[in-house]
């Protein structure tokens, strides 16, 4: 009778063992799932601020071109000015 309460406590302990480790594995996958899902979420607000930033620079640079258009559109309208004299370091340096 003693054999089989001793019997009845080893299956009862390879049981809650049992459990303990497929619980503390389920635990430890979910957590490094949570981690996995926290880093994706971080890669892609980067990528936003990213592509938000190349946004930025292009409309600067549409915005810089626009300005040298109008520039050379009022620049063709004037008239040409005198060409300049050569300068004397030009002549030295022949």
């Amino acid at each position: 009778m003693h054999a089989s309460r001793g019997m009845t406590h080893v299956w009862m302990a390879a049981i809650v063992t049992g459990t303990a480790l497929v619980l503390t594995g389920a635990l430890a996958f979910t957590s490094v799932q949570a981690k996995d899902v926290q880093r994706q979420a971080r890669q892609e607000l980067m990528q936003k601020q990213d592509w938000g930033k190349v946004t930025q620079r292009l409309e600067a640079m549409e915005k810089a071109m626009r300005d040298i258009r109008e520039l050379c559109a009022k620049a063709g309208s004037m008239p040409t000015p005198r060409p300049l004299p050569p300068s004397s370091t030009s002549t030295n340096a022949q």
